[in-house]
C-alpha cells in the first residue's frame, strides 16, 4: 500500500512565533507554529513534530464538492488515514509517487461545459 507521511516537503518551511521574554532581561523562545499539510492530510499538532493527523477516515463512497478549489470530487472509502487513493496501473506504469483523484463533471460529454473543463484544469 502507499501511504503519506507529512514531512517538511509537503508542510513547507517553519515559521516561528516568540513567547516569553520579561522586562529582567530574559530572551524570548522561538517557538515553532503548526503547519498545514498541501496534501490536505491536516494541521501538526505540535508545530515542527510532521504530527498530522491524515485524512478523514470514510465509511463509503461519497461525491462531495471540494471547498478550496470548487468542483465535485469522488472520494472513496479510506479505512487507514495515511494510505493514499491510488491507481495500481499507475503506479507500474510511471513508477513514481501519485496520488489518483477522479473529479466528477456534470455535462454530457458529447456537449461539455468549457466553463467546467476549465475549472479542472486549475486542479
Amino acid at each position: 500500500a502507499f501511504d503519506h507521511r507529512c514531512s517538511d516537503y509537503c508542510l513547507g518551511k517553519l515559521k516561528y512565533k516568540s513567547v516569553g521574554g520579561t522586562e529582567d532581561g530574559d530572551l524570548p523562545m522561538r517557538v515553532p507554529l503548526p503547519r498545514k499539510c498541501r496534501m490536505k492530510a491536516g494541521t501538526e499538532a505540535n508545530g515542527g513534530k510532521c504530527d498530522t493527523p491524515g485524512w478523514t477516515l470514510c465509511d463509503r463512497p461519497r461525491i462531495e464538492k471540494d471547498k478550496e478549489k470548487g468542483f465535485e470530487r469522488m472520494y472513496l472509502q479510506r479505512n487507514h488515514p495515511t494510505v493514499l487513493q491510488h491507481s495500481q496501473i499507475q503506479a507500474q506504469a510511471y513508477r513514481a509517487n501519485g496520488d489518483v483523484t477522479v473529479i466528477v463533471l456534470r455535462s454530457h460529454p458529447d456537449d461539455p461545459d468549457p466553463g467546467e473543463i476549465a475549472d479542472t484544469t486549475c486542479y
